[in-house]
This record gives structure tokens, sequence and C-alpha cells, in this order.
């Protein structure tokens, strides 16, 4: 397969960064609906209690429901299959406080959109087309580049007494600045979560 060049990726973003927007809006083209599966029922029994109430998330962007919310958890799980498993739990963690687990979350003072809310030019700059954005797959996986390119950095010698959680959410934040105060955030909103989705990926193991 070709890849575009940096260049011919920013142009073509440049005429279709407006024009993906409408199309995310749909529930339909932003995640598929699978059929129910033994493999469904034991995620619900194990991740229930740690999905987000159906909510708004940005305006007009609609909400994302138990049912999709779980979908999404699937398809990361199925995709980190041989991560180990803290790094899958904080992988949820930051998806659940970026998102709600909702693929057509925007932040309207940004351009970070999306699962992992990534912005315009992190995602070209992953080679990723705009036309992807709204794509629950392409989420992932940039998500996922992410993840890999902030653990490769670790330990932070300014964080290096803080969890594996903080330190990867603070790059996932602020960049390589760490200016942003992501790693409060962290601390506050995706640290807690950690060992919560710890365990119900060891009890989802077992069964």
């Amino acid at each position: 397969m070709v890849v575009p060049t940096i260049s011919a990726r920013k142009q073509s973003a440049a005429t279709s960064d407006n024009s993906y927007m409408d199309a995310c809006k749909s529930p339909a083209i932003a995640t598929q609906i699978y059929p129910p599966t033994l493999r469904r029922y034991v995620l619900a029994q194990s991740m229930q209690s740690l999905i987000v109430p159906a909510r708004r998330v940005g305006a007009g962007w609609g909400e994302a429901v138990a049912e999709e919310q779980l979908q999404v958890i699937d398809r990361i799980l199925e995709k980190t299959r041989g991560y180990a498993t803290e790094d899958r739990a904080i992988i949820l963690a930051i998806v659940r406080h970026e998102s709600g687990f909702n693929p057509r979350a925007k932040n309207n003072s940004s351009t970070a959109h999306g699962l992992f809310q990534v912005i315009d030019g992190t995602w070209r700059g992953l080679g990723f087309e705009a036309s992807q954005r709204c794509e629950t797959e392409a989420q992932i996986d940039a998500g996922l580049a992410l993840f890999r390119e902030h653990a490769k950095r670790l330990p932070l010698a300014s964080l290096i007494d803080q969890p594996r959680a903080v330190q990867i959410y603070a790059l996932h934040h602020d960049g390589p600045s760490l200016a942003y105060g992501g790693d409060e955030s962290a601390k506050k909103k995706v640290l807690p979560w950690v060992s919560r989705f710890k365990g119900a990926i060891e009890r989802l193991n077992r069964l």
C-alpha cells in the first residue's frame, strides 16, 4: 500500500476537514451494530457498572447508549490482546474519561474528537485521513498508536514517582511539555478507574 506523504495528507485534510463532521453525527456510521453473542453477554456482566450513563457529549453529537459503549469496549479489548492487563485497563480508563466511549464525542473548543479526543494535527501526523475521523476502528487504532508512543517515553523524569497510568495520561493530555495539568487530571479522573477496569478484565478472562 502506498502511504501518502505528509504534505499530501495535509492537502487532503484541508479539503475534507469540514465535510466529515456531519457524517460523524450518525451512530450508524460511527459504530457497526454487532449481533448478540455469548461474549457480549459476558462482557456486559463484567463491564456494566463501568460504562457511562447515556449523555450528550458536545452539541448535536448524540448519545452513546450502553450497547454502543459495550461495543467500543469489546473492540478495544480485541485490539489489545497481548497487552498487559494494566495497560488495557489504563486505555479503557482514558477512553471513559475522554469520551464516555462515544465515538462522536467532540470538544467544542478545539479539534479534539472521538474516543481518545485526538486533535486534527495529531490525527494527520499518525497517518490517518480526515475522512476516517468518524470511523470507530480508526479512532481505536489511532489511540492505541498514541498509547504505544507514550509508553516508549516512560518513565518520565518529572513524574518518576507517579503510577504508570498518571504518566501515560499526562503525555496524552499535555504532550511532551507536560505543562497543562494532565497529571492532576489523571489522578482524579483516570487513575480511580484503572483498578476497576483491571478487575473487570480479569473477571472476563476467567469466564
